[in-house]
């Protein structure tokens, strides 16, 4: 069971984060895993939508999306205007920007490419390629937990990835 609760009165937004929250949070989700030993396995998601706070139809449906992203296992992204994200061009910016900055659900690259890498198919690597290698510091240790981005020199795309994504850490 994965529920998407709409909070028409904002209670359960600020009983989770606190009185006055449901003025500004849009939504919230997140997923549970299960490691049985051998593998991670997705268990359940879960999303709250908050009602209370009145938008137009397309913040909506943008605000649907992202939770429902974060429902099956994806975080936010890092891109922003550093990388070269246009503010005032919002279609620019993931779906799974923090703030609700797009104007429409059609997935933006980043978000294609944190979907696959989660949920891969056998394709994966021939039709979108693969980075490799490891972000460790000068005497060997790795990184943890860094934003890494890297950018399509053709198409100026631009893909976000956290240093350690996948890795099982044990």
């Amino acid at each position: 069971m994965n529920p998407v609760n709409y909070d028409s009165d904002g209670s359960i937004i600020d009983s989770i984060f606190g009185v006055g929250a449901k003025n500004s949070v849009l939504g919230f989700a997140g997923s549970a895993w299960n490691n049985n030993g051998s593998q991670c396995q997705y268990v359940e998601g879960r999303a709250v939508i908050n009602g209370y706070i009145s938008v137009n139809d397309t913040t909506m449906k943008v605000v649907l999306a992202h939770e429902v992203d974060h429902l099956i296992g994806l975080d936010h992204t890092q891109l922003d205007n550093s990388q070269g994200l246009v503010t005032s061009y919002p279609s620019n910016y993931p779906l799974m920007y923090p703030i609700a900055y797009r104007s429409y659900t059609i997935l933006h690259e980043d978000d294609i490419a944190a979907v696959s890498a989660l949920y891969p198919d056998a394709t994966l690597n021939s039709v979108y390629g693969q980075l490799t290698g490891s972000f460790v510091q000068v005497n060997g240790t790795p990184i943890r937990g860094a934003n890494i981005w890297a950018k399509e020199i053709n198409s100026n795309k631009v893909f976000s990835v956290v240093s350690d994504y996948l890795i099982d850490p044990a």
